[in-house]
This record gives C-alpha cells, sequence and structure tokens, in this order.
C-alpha cells in the first residue's frame, strides 16, 4: 500500500474514533443535586435540576431540566415546579417556566442560543400544609 492510502486509513480510523466518543459522551445528563425528602403528608418529595446533554449531537444544544413529584398524591394536593433561566454573564432573564399537577410537574427550557446559564428553581407540593425546596446552578 502507499503512503497516502495509510494516511487515509489512519485518518478514518481517528474521525470514527471521535465520532463515536461524542455520541457516547452525549448520551449521559448532568444531574446536579437529585435530592429526596421526607413528608407524612406528601410521603416522599422529589426534585431536581440538571442539563440534559442526551440529544445535544442531533439537535445542537443542550436543554435545562427541572422536575418535582411527591409519592402520596391525593385530593387537594399540587405540586408545582417554577424555573428561572438567566444568562450567567449579564444576569439578564431570559424566561420563567412554571407548571404544576396532582403528583408531578416538569418544566424545561432549551438552550439554543448556547449560553452559559444560571437556573434558579423552586419545587413545592401543597395541601394542608406545604413544603417548597430551592435550588440553583450554573450550566
Amino acid at each position: 500500500m502507499s503512503n497516502e492510502v495509510l494516511m487515509m486509513s489512519k485518518i478514518k480510523k481517528i474521525v470514527m474514533i471521535i465520532t463515536a466518543m461524542i455520541i457516547m459522551a452525549s448520551a449521559f445528563t448532568i444531574t446536579a443535586n437529585a435530592t429526596e425528602v421526607s413528608t407524612t403528608e406528601f410521603g416522599t418529595l422529589t426534585y431536581d435540576l440538571y442539563l440534559d446533554e442526551s440529544q445535544l449531537s442531533s439537535r445542537g444544544f443542550s436543554t435545562v431540566r427541572a422536575y418535582t413529584t411527591i409519592s402520596n398524591p391525593g385530593t387537594g394536593k399540587i405540586v408545582m415546579t417554577t424555573m428561572d433561566v438567566r444568562n450567567n454573564s449579564t444576569g439578564a432573564l431570559i424566561t420563567t417556566r412554571t407548571n404544576s399537577g396532582s403528583s408531578s410537574s416538569y418544566v424545561y427550557y432549551d438552550n439554543e442560543n448556547r449560553v452559559y446559564l444560571a437556573a434558579f428553581t423552586c419545587h413545592e407540593a401543597r395541601g394542608n400544609s406545604s413544603i417548597a425546596r430551592y435550588m440553583a446552578c450554573i450550566f
């Protein structure tokens, strides 16, 4: 084989390895602080704020996600998740997302502009009593 063919073969292998590494890395999700709190009224309150990069290679951007769940839903109980997303460099508010449900709630923001973000969340459960937990993370 000529040197040119050998060089092209090596380059092809390197490109395939790099592509495989990118695909494998994009399959992971960065979790900030998945947390659980036990309560008498709501059971286990589970909440999290994290950066989802699972579709980064196919969509070209990541997604900030937050959720809140309770293990003991019932009549008159509500679960809420609120997320403020800010530009981490300037502090400017990009968006506020809120969602509620009877046993879980979920919000997200697609970082299509690919800027460094600061996300602040409030995770609440309301019924006869209430509980709120807060998280913040820079992505």
